[in-house]
């Protein structure tokens, strides 16, 4: 009889939490919505307001032209994801943002944000995934407040995923 691990305690839980976002994503695009990690989407447009502040302070004109075109392309892609959604979203992922700036200045690292944004042509949804007893987080609930204040939907999808070790050979 094998002794009783303590892998529970080594980080197996978050393995747990990786695998129940995979079944998520897949399931997502099962149901036709296009996927993307919110993260991403947050360093896109931290970027572009990047390059704007960037292009403000530029002298040559040379440099003004490429952040120009930078940004409406950068622009061009987003509103091919979000389409006429596109203002609200950029609102509120700075929203998001400025939560998130606040929270690193006062030296919290929290868990703001959601795992994915499922898009279709007639909705946006923040999707964040839990699995088996895991929990939304203060700050989460904060964020999903400011999702549905621009008019977006926020959902937790719950997963319960077991895994049950075999006999030893």
């Amino acid at each position: 009889m094998p002794q009783k691990s303590s892998w529970k305690t080594k980080g197996f839980p978050n393995e747990v939490g990786s695998i129940g976002e995979k079944i998520a994503k897949q399931w997502l695009e099962e149901e036709a919505y296009r996927v993307y990690l919110f993260r991403g989407i947050m360093r896109i447009f931290a970027n572009l307001q990047k390059t704007k502040l960037r292009m403000s302070r530029r002298r040559k004109e040379e440099y003004k032209e490429n952040d120009r075109q930078i940004i409406q392309k950068t622009e061009n892609s987003l509103i091919n994801v979000f389409g006429h959604k596109y203002e609200a979203m950029k609102q509120c992922i700075i929203e998001i943002g400025e939560l998130y700036s606040r929270l690193r200045e006062r030296g919290e690292r929290r868990a703001i944000g959601f795992d994915y944004i499922a898009v279709t042509d007639s909705e946006v949804v923040f999707i964040e995934v839990k699995v088996n007893r895991s929990e939304v987080k203060k700050y989460q609930n904060v964020t999903s407040s400011i999702v549905k204040e621009h008019g977006f939907q926020a959902m937790v999808l719950r997963l319960n995923i077991a895994i049950e070790v075999g006999e030893s050979i």
